[in-house]
């Protein structure tokens, strides 16, 4: 909870919650849900866990909270992320919405068996939503706005794409929204297999 947590708390009970998000993500395990009350959390995220396919590690929203993850005083250089998921398994990011950063929102890397759903990511610097080197990924229900805004000043780059997937297998991108972008809307470049786009509106 941004408003009365408190990272010496144990993170299991809902009457004493952590202060940060990062603080649940060091301690989760396989199988564990991470729910996220409703406020501004300035911090950056960085996820490498072991989920598995029977028991995934879930970072979701509060039920009708609205959890925002703002990166606006933070300094997140071009070629950073304001919420890094590298080299983990069945992960799942649900309800949040990912603001102001300095480079990309969100970027999944070297990742299994990832779903991001109904997350919202706006006015990302260098690109909204952008996985790589993935396999078996899930991008649903999400909207990605007022990103890739580097194309203004600079011209293009691999960066500006607001929904970008590269070098990944088994991906499927579905019921999204990608509006109000700077440059290219959603992309899949070489070295992707098996990517199903469906019933996105651009």
């Amino acid at each position: 909870s941004a408003s009365n947590g408190n990272n010496n708390n144990a993170g299991t009970d809902a009457g004493q919650p952590l202060r940060t998000i990062q603080a649940a993500i060091n301690k989760a395990q396989a199988g564990d849900t991470i729910t996220v009350r409703g406020g501004t959390y300035a911090e950056r995220l960085y996820i490498q866990k072991p989920g598995t396919t029977d028991a995934p590690i879930v970072l979701g929203a509060a039920e009708g909270e609205q959890p925002v993850i703002d990166g606006e005083t933070l300094a997140i250089p071009e070629d950073a992320a304001l919420v890094v998921v590298q080299q983990s398994q069945d992960i799942s990011l649900v309800g949040l919405t990912l603001r102001n950063a300095g480079g990309r929102g969100l970027l999944i890397s070297k990742s299994s068996r990832v779903t991001v759903r109904n997350c919202a990511v706006e006015t990302c610097y260098a690109g909204g939503l952008q996985a790589s080197q993935c396999d078996t990924l899930l991008i649903e229900k999400c909207v990605v706005r007022d990103c890739g805004r580097r194309f203004l000043a600079h011209g293009p780059s691999r960066r500006n794409v607001a929904l970008l997937v590269a070098s990944s297998k088994d991906v499927t991108i579905q019921e999204n929204r990608v509006f109000e972008n700077s440059d290219e809307g959603v992309g899949v470049m070489t070295g992707c297999e098996r990517v199903t786009v469906r019933k996105n509106t651009c």
